[in-house]
Parts: C-alpha cells; structure tokens; sequence
C-alpha cells in the first residue's frame, strides 16, 4: 500500500498567536498552508481556550476575546487545520509526519515554520518530583483550560512574571495561595518599572495582579527559594529559605509552609526541536531564555526553507508574536515566488498599527538589555516600515557595533544608504 502524503506550500508547527498569524497570512496571499497543533483548538498558551462544554463568561476577559479573535481568523481563513496530532518525525525538504485521533499523517511542504513557543525551566531541588509538584505552566493550563486550582491551599515559588499571574488567578478561583517565594528581589522588581512605561496594559495588569494579593493577604518572601518539599500525613510541607543574587542558598532562617500543592517556575526557554532535529545554528543567548536558532529580521535561519517565529525565536511575549509571524509567513511566501516586494510593501502598510505594538515591544526589551544586537536590528528594521528612516539608521549603527557581522543590519542600512 502506497503510504499518502499531504502537500502544501507552508507547513506551521504550533497553534500559537505566532502559528495562527502566520498561517492566515499565508491563506491570505493564497498559499497553501497546513497548522499541526497537539491542543484541542488553537491559541497557545496565553490564548488557550476552555472546553466547548464549558458555559461562556458573559463578561469575557481581554486574553479570551484575542484568543477568540485570533481561532476565528483561523477558522475562517481555509488553513488546513490538524488539532490534537503530535509531531513524532521532521525531515529535511520537508517533511512532518504526525500522529492524531484517527491515526497517521504525513504532510509535505518548500517551506516550514517553527512556532513552537516555550518549554518551562524548573531548578531541580529535594522533592521537585514529588506528587502535587507542579510547574507554573502546567498550574496556567488548570486555571485557564479546566478552570482548576492546583490544590486548596498552594505555594506558588520561582521568578517571573508568571509567579505573580499563577497566584493572582488561584486567589480569584477561590484557592489559598500561602505565599508567594520569589528569587528576585523587591528592588529587581521595582529596577524594571521604568521599562514598563511604553506598556501601560502590561503595567496595569501586574498592578492589578499585586493588589489581588494585597487584598488576599499573601505573603511576599523576596530573594528566597524552595529548599525542600517533603510528604506528610497531611500533603505536603515545603522548606523555604533564603538565597543570594544568583539563586544559591545563603545563611539565615528558613520557614515551613504545610500545604497541599505546590507550583513553581524558573522562566521559560525557547522551544528549538525542530530547528535542532534539521541541524541549523543555534547560538545561547541569556535574554532570549537559553539556545535559539541563528535567524534574519524575517526569521530566516541557517536551513534554507526553515523559518522560526514567535516565542520558540526569543522570549518576547503573545503581542510580538502575533507580528512576528505575519513577518515571517510574508518573507516565505516571497522565498516562494508567491509574493512580490510590491505586494510585501502594502502588506507591511496594513501592519501599521501591529508595527506600532511591535515597536513598542522591542523598546522595551532594548531598555531591559541595550546590548541586544538581535533586538536593535528589528527595532530598526520596524522603524524603517513605519517611515523613521533616520531614528532606523541610528539603531542599525548601533546593532552592528555590538555585532559586526550582523547581515540584515547591514543590508537594511545599506539600502537606506542607498535612497
């Protein structure tokens, strides 16, 4: 028997707002493209969605209206959709083979892209492995997707921005939260502030995060960690104690928390399967969480035909994600032949007010970590579709003396050069 393979122009890998984007583009400009997602429905982590069995919130929060207005481009693009099939083979060429509820696919295209997004870092300690420990992702996957809460009464511990999200939400279903264990200190928390002021929704989101733990009467324990959990007749007790700037235990008082879950999270790292399995550069980069594949402004990478976008390119959040893959499925479909620079050019002009968000959010990461060579060039490459040509220049200048041999700087400011 003659086995069946799918062929399509663009194959994505990931359901995410990256994904999602990414694949309407493609539909949008006529191209074939397949979606493999090992979730029920689209959306990712940040967008994912309740079970349809669920009843609807009539007052449904702003994450729940993105993602729904996000599945409902999807769905009505006509993208080949494969919910809840696991990729188990990618080859050079390309090749995905999958695994659904009604067996084996194999799926065939020119032109792949990546937008696996994250996998969560967890610090091992004694007793990380113990029933009732969880990571932060998988405590976000119970509150959000099954309305859950890890336990009646949970310690929430790591660093991040999901430390605080994870106990806001168990607060508002109704759990305990026994205290929030953060390695950072106030003062790191309080140091990024100044950053947050291009972003007043994410600002006003934290606030309102920490005044839901204000009211709920959470303690706060700074620059401490998870020394030990342990089983009791009980549940679970949990050894919390101080550290030092870089995470390592340091002298002074420990405390005991007795409780029955226990959720925690060092960050989150870039997801590089894919782009590893297929053999293109990687190179380690702390502020993008750890390994990522070497790419250009439009995701480009070492492997002809291999793009990586979104998350899974550099931890940047949903907002530049979503920007990030119509950037990317833009500059496959010209790789193709199947888009012109003319077309390109009024694709980016409907862009505008997604550039603006994108602007904003390479800002941002450019105040937390001025050095980002990577970071500077796609601000300036933003910069130049949105018509800044001289504040673009300056950002070009500046990448490529931090990385000389950055390409796309160099190509982007010649071509300013040049006009």
């Amino acid at each position: 028997m003659t086995e069946s393979v799918r062929s399509f122009d663009v194959l994505v890998i990931g359901g995410g707002p990256a994904g999602i984007t990414a694949a309407t583009t493609v539909r949008r400009h006529g191209g074939r493209v397949a979606l493999i997602d090992e979730n029920v429905d689209a959306g990712g982590q940040v967008y994912r969605p309740l079970p349809a069995s669920f009843p609807r919130s009539s007052k449904p929060t702003s994450e729940q209206r993105a993602g729904d207005r996000l599945r409902d481009a999807l769905a009505s693009s006509g993208a080949d959709r494969f919910f809840e099939h696991k990729v188990w083979g990618v080859a050079p060429g390309f090749r995905v083979d999958a695994v659904g509820p009604h067996g084996a696919v194999a799926l065939s295209a020119p032109r792949l892209i990546a937008a696996t997004g994250t996998s969560e870092r967890v610090i091992p300690f004694p007793g990380w492995t113990t029933p009732g420990v969880i990571g932060l992702a998988a405590a976000t996957i119970l509150l959000k997707a099954q309305r859950m809460l890890p336990g009646r009464s949970t310690l929430v511990a790591g660093c991040g921005p999901l430390l605080i999200a994870v106990a806001a939400g168990i607060v508002k279903g109704g759990g305990r939260v026994a205290a929030v264990v953060d390695v950072a200190s106030r003062g790191e928390w309080l140091g990024r502030l100044p950053a947050l002021v291009s972003r007043p929704d994410l600002l006003a989101r934290g606030a309102r995060w920490m005044s839901t733990l204000r009211a709920a009467g959470v303690p706060m324990l700074w620059r401490h960690a998870i020394r030990e959990v342990r089983e009791t007749a009980s549940g679970l007790e949990a050894v919390v104690g101080p550290v030092d700037p870089d995470g390592a235990p340091r002298r002074g008082e420990t405390c005991n928390f007795a409780v029955d879950s226990v959720t925690v999270g060092n960050g989150l790292t870039p997801a590089s399967d894919v782009s590893r399995v297929l053999r293109a550069k990687h190179r380690y980069d702390l502020v993008k969480g750890g390994w990522v594949a070497e790419t250009d402004g439009s995701g480009r990478t070492s492997v002809p035909g291999l793009y990586v976008v979104g998350d899974g390119a550099g931890i940047a959040g949903a907002a530049a994600a979503e920007h990030h893959g119509a950037v990317v499925s833009l500059a496959a479909l010209h790789d193709l032949g199947r888009l012109d620079m003319t077309v390109a050019r009024r694709e980016a002009e409907r862009l505008g007010a997604k550039l603006d968000r994108a602007a904003r959010e390479l800002k941002l990461l450019l105040d937390y970590d001025p050095e980002n060579a990577g970071a500077r060039t796609n601000y300036g490459l933003v910069l130049i579709q949105q018509g800044h040509r001289a504040e673009a220049r300056g950002q070009l200048e500046e990448a490529l003396r931090l990385d000389p041999g950055l390409t796309p700087a160099r190509e982007a400011l010649t071509a300013i050069r040049d006009q």
